[in-house]
């Protein structure tokens, strides 16, 4: 199953208690912390949760009341996704019946459709382990001398049909071909792990949160480098969270700057902003402090580098116009520039600098005209698909940056 059901242990622990810890998350659903992680930044960026980090607490929490999400009617959201993948399967082929499902999804609460696409259940006793990805192990290639196929979500296989079949290709495996299994889970199903064996599996660990900046400052001094604490929030907050991403950003450093220097946020900003792949996250940046032009060219950057569809990019630019048009909100009433930027999880130097730009450049009524903007081409892209996905996001650009929301659109929907 998917994210679901942690989702509402985080958003139940927060009302009831007060707040959660990633570990907590991590240890009762045997996922890793990077996992856990995961989850509250798909509470706080795609639900739009009031979700922050209470450094005093160790753990987070709401800022605010936050009632969007009811789960006292999930069980009705996940019997309709366990229905749905059902009759998706080519084993149950007399529930594809559109009309049971349709009326099934009325059941659903409103508030609760929006997690539809977040949850998915995996049915591996309907697909079994000896069917396509066995087969693509055991087929050759005609383009290829040698093929790498990686399995995520191996903790999915089980029943001993399944484990046998993977047992007995592992036994005799095809000499052209890599086979990776991957869990977040701690571990396996027994008969897996015991035909993998112990010298063909590798454990990744992660560090807690609060171990992490003394990694950063000890692999930075071993290298030849210091590092001040402005200079390691800034790299924490611009290179993705785990060991290896944080050792490839350190050694990038240590090839930059000569031994000796001491590391501030100018220097890591300089060094990891501007080097980092663009998505969807840089395009607001370049919306924010740039012509239209250089924003224009970061989408298509985007767009090649596969950063996520229409929809996706359109979900993160709005989240950053909402939380735009929070800041706005709060220095309305009263709150000095840096205390809304702690308040809007804008912690680092150089995310506040931008939004100050940002702010100067997109007034309330303009943020409030775009984010309409983006549900207007998100309804738009949705229907037409990635025909129109180029253009459209195109559209959007030109509209918040030159029009500031203020673009009617004439194009035709797609029907």
């Amino acid at each position: 199953m998917s994210n679901l059901e942690r989702i509402a242990f985080i958003d139940r622990s927060i009302r009831e208690r007060g707040g959660v810890r990633v570990a907590e998350v991590a240890e009762r659903f045997e996922v890793s912390e990077r996992q856990a992680k995961r989850d509250l930044e798909y509470l706080r960026n795609r639900l739009d949760a009031p979700l922050c980090w209470d450094q005093a607490a160790r753990r987070y929490r709401y800022e605010r009341p936050w009632k969007e999400l009811a789960f006292a009617d999930e069980k009705a959201l996940l019997f309709f996704v366990f229905a749905r993948a059902a009759a998706e399967n080519l084993a149950f082929i007399p529930l594809a019946e559109p009309g049971p499902l349709e009326r099934l999804r009325d059941l659903v609460p409103k508030s609760l459709l929006c997690l539809e696409g977040a949850v998915r259940y995996e049915l591996p006793g309907f697909e079994p382990a000896d069917g396509e990805l066995l087969a693509l192990l055991r087929n050759g290639s005609l383009f290829a001398s040698r093929r790498l196929v990686e399995y995520r979500g191996a903790e999915a296989i089980k029943g001993k049909e399944d484990t046998g079949a993977l047992a007995a290709y592992l036994a005799s495996p095809a000499p052209d071909a890599v086979l990776l299994l991957v869990t977040d889970a701690f571990y396996a199903e027994k008969a897996v792990e015991e035909a993998v064996g112990k010298e063909r599996k590798k454990t990744f660990y992660e560090l807690f949160e609060s171990e992490k900046p003394r990694w950063v400052e000890r692999r930075l001094r071993e290298l030849g480098l210091g590092i001040d604490e402005e200079g390691v929030e800034a790299l924490l907050e611009l290179v993705e969270n785990d060991t290896s991403a944080l050792e490839s950003a350190c050694s990038r450093l240590a090839v930059l700057f000569p031994r000796g220097s001491v590391l501030g946020e100018a220097e890591i900003e300089a060094a990891v902003a501007r080097n980092r792949q663009e998505d969807a996250f840089s395009l607001f940046a370049r919306m924010a402090e740039d012509e239209p032009a250089w924003a224009l060219e970061c989408l298509e950057t985007v767009l090649a580098d596969r950063q996520g569809g229409a929809v996706q990019i359109l979900s993160a630019l709005v989240w950053s116009f909402r939380r735009l048009l929070r800041l706005h909100l709060l220095l309305e009433g009263g709150e000095g520039f840096e205390t809304a930027c702690m308040k809007s999880g804008i912690r680092a130097k150089s995310l506040q600098g931008l939004h100050r730009k940002a702010l100067a450049r997109y007034g309330r009524r303009d943020c409030e005209r775009i984010i309409g903007l983006a549900a207007e081409i998100d309804a738009r892209a949705r229907a037409a698909g990635s025909v129109l996905e180029r253009p459209l996001l195109q559209l959007f650009v030109y509209g918040a940056m030159v029009k500031k929301g203020r673009l009617e659109l004439s194009i035709p929907s797609v029907s």
